[in-house]
C-alpha cells in the first residue's frame, strides 16, 4: 500500500495574528495555539514551510529526532489523544494546560510538522501553560465568588 493513500495531510501556512504576547493572546482565545506560536516572535518563510509540507511521516520522524539530538539533548514527545495528537521539544509535565499548548494536529505528521516549523518546546509549552493555569483558577475564583461559594 502506498503511503498517504487512505488519508490527506492538512499542509501548513506562516502564521500571521493580530496578538502579539503570550497574555494578550490567552486574553483573547485560550485555545488559539497558533497564535501563541506566532507570539513567540518566529518568522517561518514559505520556502522553509513547503519543505516540511513535502515530507512524509518517516523524513518528518528523522527530521524530530534529529533536532532533538543537537538541540534538546535528544528529548521530544509525541502524544496521542482521544481526538488529536500533540508533539513538541523537550520534556514537559504532562496536564491539560500544557498539552493544550503542544503543536497539535489531526495526525502525528501533522503534530510533528508545527513542532519542528515553529520550535515548539518545552519552555514555551511550560511558560504558555501556566499562564493558561493561572487563567483558569481566576475564573474558577470569579465563579465561586459569584455563586456565594467563596467571599471576597
Amino acid at each position: 500500500m502506498k503511503e498517504g493513500v487512505f488519508r490527506k495531510i492538512p499542509k501548513l501556512k506562516p502564521l500571521k495574528s493580530k496578538y502579539h504576547t503570550l497574555p494578550e493572546i490567552l486574553e483573547a482565545n485560550e485555545s488559539d495555539v497558533e497564535a501563541l506560536i506566532e507570539a513567540r516572535g518566529i518568522r517561518v518563510s514559505e520556502k522553509e514551510v513547503e519543505k516540511y509540507n513535502r515530507m512524509d511521516f518517516k523524513n518528518l520522524l528523522v527530521e524530530l529526532g534529529l533536532i532533538a539530538w543537537e538541540e534538546y539533548d535528544g528529548h521530544y514527545m509525541l502524544l496521542k489523544f482521544t481526538t488529536n495528537w500533540r508533539c513538541c521539544f523537550g520534556t514537559i509535565y504532562v496536564d491539560n494546560p500544557n498539552t493544550m499548548v503542544m503543536a497539535g494536529g489531526r495526525t502525528p505528521e501533522e503534530a510533528i510538522r508545527k513542532a519542528i516549523i515553529y520550535r515548539i518546546d518545552d519552555e514555551f509549552v511550560e511558560e504558555a501553560g501556566e499562564i493558561l493555569r493561572q487563567r483558569w483558577e481566576e475564573r474558577a475564583k470569579r465563579l465561586a465568588i459569584s455563586m456565594g461559594i467563596l467571599k471576597k
